[in-house]
């Protein structure tokens, strides 16, 4: 895992509990950066899940720590940006295009077998987060099934006995 700092913050995503903001990291990439409005534990969480994803195959887009420097914060003179990001260490994941919810028209497009290890995936971290009804749904796959992160990891990184520092 890699540290990078955040050079710019962009705007916040459409949508998102967590709060997420779409922010410029040192590479000159866009990421999706979850921070305070996460919490410490969901921050956890992203992290493990992502790395979990990824063990097992799923198309996790690249990840890392976004390090967010007061200095940046307070130039943005707004206190929103502040509280769901914070200053300190966020979880970054590498912005994919359209990253978009996922609806039930695009689902012939999409590998079943994909669709299937996503679904086994969830199940076992117990991710409740990704439900698609024909109302809709928070199923955020993007369109080629790149996986946006996770938050309800948590229990397995303490099955796992993995220890982080903290983040917040």
């Amino acid at each position: 895992m890699h540290f990078q700092e955040i050079v710019e913050i962009v705007r916040p995503t459409d949508s998102g509990v967590t709060q997420p903001y779409q922010c410029r990291l040192a590479d000159d990439n866009l990421y999706a950066v979850k921070g305070r409005g996460a919490t410490a534990r969901g921050l956890m969480a992203e992290i493990a899940c992502a790395t979990l994803g990824r063990a097992i195959g799923l198309p996790i887009p690249d990840f890392c720590i976004g390090v967010m420097d007061e200095k940046l914060l307070e130039a943005s003179g707004d206190s929103y940006v502040s509280s769901s990001l914070g200053a300190g260490e966020c979880f970054a994941s590498l912005w994919i295009e359209p990253t978009d919810v996922f609806s039930l028209s695009m689902k012939r497009h999409v590998d079943i077998k994909e669709l299937a290890k996503l679904f086994v995936f969830d199940h076992w971290i117990n991710n409740g987060d990704r439900t698609l009804t024909p109302m809709g749904g928070n199923v955020r796959t993007g369109w080629w099934l790149h996986i946006a992160p996770y938050q309800p990891c948590y229990p397995i990184c303490l099955k796992l006995g993995w220890k982080t520092r903290q983040l917040h």
